[in-house]
């Protein structure tokens, strides 16, 4: 069977948009010959859609958005993960499972994560069934999971190897964090070799608020040995072949899997994707920065820049009186290196007037941390204002 693994980015909220990706990756499954084909968890609507759940119009819109892509599914199967509802109005995060221009099933994710920063059973009901399923006669027996489905050891993955399933599909969205990729690659190991099945992970990438996906999608084979790792940070299109013996290798569109990246470089494309879809999810057009010379600030306005490219960014020296001149001239280096605009704005006469204010206040007191913990007030109210009126923009970066 011929699979293909849509890594998709899609944005919470745009159903227009998440629509035109899913229908853009799925005319390229069909392209490449692919038999079937998985998108992530939840990416009609993008995850985690939080309280847009409780918006009736948006579950119908969700459903609407899920039969227009049921209809282009002439010629190859889907796996799409939506937002369901039953006809008591009960939501469930599920899979749709659409094979030539039809819906031919549907899963409700049944291992509902609530801890961290998931909040699923606000949201969802349990699904209470797994899932297996036959495309054609000839083809393998499959499983259909969802993401903390494949976690919880003894849960619906495995009773579908029970039942026969010898490929076992997760679609997930899964955040990043630090070790996150060897955590997974060796659970699904374990998975793979206690089901005696093929596991296809399909993770979601891009950045939503404080979250980061990462993808890094897997098919690991029955020996719990990884046949595919699709790279992190990025989407893409990756197709394999489940052979038709068990004891075969994957042959796919890629010789190779990619290669790991390091702890260093994995944090850092992690730390340019949320920062990338942040800004250009919410529509702004640039980010202005502070810059202090110091090393937290330039690092700041390096991963501005790789996410964004030089032309959007804007770094701000704002001295004062406790600024030395080696870090006035550090900002500016920092800024040329990086070829950004820079500004320079002293905040030297409003600090004056901040120390004025509050004179009665500080009677008797000698200057400490206190005197200085004003700059980095006064250096918010100075970025907010170019950020939000004049440059479109969001700001962050040392304000000390």
């Amino acid at each position: 069977m011929r699979i293909a693994l849509a890594q998709v980015n899609v944005t919470v909220g745009d159903l227009k948009g998440n629509q035109a990706k899913i229908a853009e990756f799925l005319a390229r499954a069909r392209d490449s010959k692919a038999d079937l084909v998985l998108f992530p968890e939840l990416a009609v609507t993008g995850y985690p859609p939080e309280d847009l759940l409780f918006k009736p119009v948006f579950i119908r819109e969700n459903l609407a958005v899920l039969r227009r892509l049921v209809s282009l599914t002439k010629g190859i199967t889907a796996v799409i993960g939506f937002a369901d509802q039953d006809r008591s109005g009960k939501l469930y995060n599920a899979a749709a499972i659409a094979a030539d221009g039809r819906l031919a099933g549907r899963y409700h994710k049944m291992m509902l994560p609530n801890y961290g920063v998931f909040d699923e059973k606000r949201y969802f009901t349990p699904g209470n069934s797994p899932m297996v399923l036959t495309l054609k006669r000839s083809d393998p027996v499959l499983g259909i999971s969802i993401c903390e489905d494949i976690w919880v050891k003894g849960g619906p993955v495995q009773a579908e190897a029970a039942r026969g399933a010898r490929i076992l599909i997760n679609l997930s969205a899964s955040p990043y964090h630090a070790g996150k990729r060897l955590e997974r690659e060796r659970l699904l190991a374990r998975r793979a070799r206690s089901a005696g099945g093929w596991i296809c992970y399909l993770n979601l990438v891009g950045g939503q608020d404080e979250l980061v996906f990462d993808g890094g999608s897997l098919v690991v084979n029955p020996q719990g040995r990884v046949l595919l790792r699709a790279p992190q940070f990025q989407e893409g299109l990756y197709v394999v072949e489940i052979p038709a013996s068990s004891g075969s290798s994957a042959q796919g569109s890629w010789s190779r899997s990619a290669p790991a990246l390091d702890p260093d470089e994995e944090i850092f494309q992690a730390l340019v994707l949320g920062t990338r879809d942040y800004v250009m999810k919410n529509g702004f057009s640039r980010v202005v920065l502070g810059l202090s010379g110091g090393i937290d600030s330039a690092f700041t306005a390096a991963v501005a820049v790789a996410a964004l490219g030089k032309e959007r960014v804007t770094g701000v020296s704002m001295p004062s009186r406790y600024s030395s001149a080696g870090t006035r001239s550090d900002a500016r280096r920092v800024a040329q290196a990086l070829g950004i605009d820079f500004l320079e704005v002293s905040i030297e006469p409003i600090f004056r007037a901040a120390l004025n204010s509050l004179r009665a206040l500080f009677r008797g007191r000698l200057p400490d941390v206190t005197e200085e913990n004003l700059q980095a007030r006064i250096r918010g109210t100075l970025l907010i204002p170019p950020a939000t009126a004049r440059c479109t923009a969001t700001w962050w970066g040392d304000s000390r």
